[in-house]
């Protein structure tokens, strides 16, 4: 029998991880699916109604890339988070472009997403993003 990692505990890391929104961005159903199910371990809502507090992003994707979506963000909300994920070297990134920008290089072990996240969010816990409903 073969389980699904990303439902897996987290040793210890329910406890201490705010129940807050993330909404996460990348043209891999794979990774999004993932991602989507160790938050949801984690106690994360999938609430479509709720205000974001942190955006994860993938910056190479068709259309709107990582970058030109961190730009749209930074000048709309510059106070809410952004974690960008990328397989394609950092060496650019690591000044970061805005001081609410973060970056996690591709592959990663899930906790340093899971530090990452809590370390973005305890940052600035009153950085949202409204989400507009017909």
């Amino acid at each position: 029998m073969t389980s699904d990692p990303a439902s897996q505990p987290v040793e210890g890391s329910s406890a201490r991880f705010p129940r807050q929104t993330i909404l996460v961005v990348d043209d891999e159903d794979t990774l999004r699916y993932v991602i989507r199910r160790l938050l949801e371990a984690l106690g994360q809502l999938n609430d479509p109604r709720a205000a974001i507090h942190v955006v994860l992003s993938d910056i190479r994707m068709p259309v709107m890339d990582g970058w030109e979506l961190t730009a749209a963000i930074v000048r709309s909300h510059p106070t809410l988070p952004v974690i960008l994920m990328s397989g394609f070297g950092t060496t650019f990134l690591e000044s970061s472009v805005h001081p609410q920008v973060n970056f996690l290089p591709k592959p990663f072990a899930r906790e340093r997403l899971l530090n990452l996240l809590r370390q973005v969010l305890s940052a600035d816990p009153g950085a949202t993003l409204r989400r507009s409903l017909p």
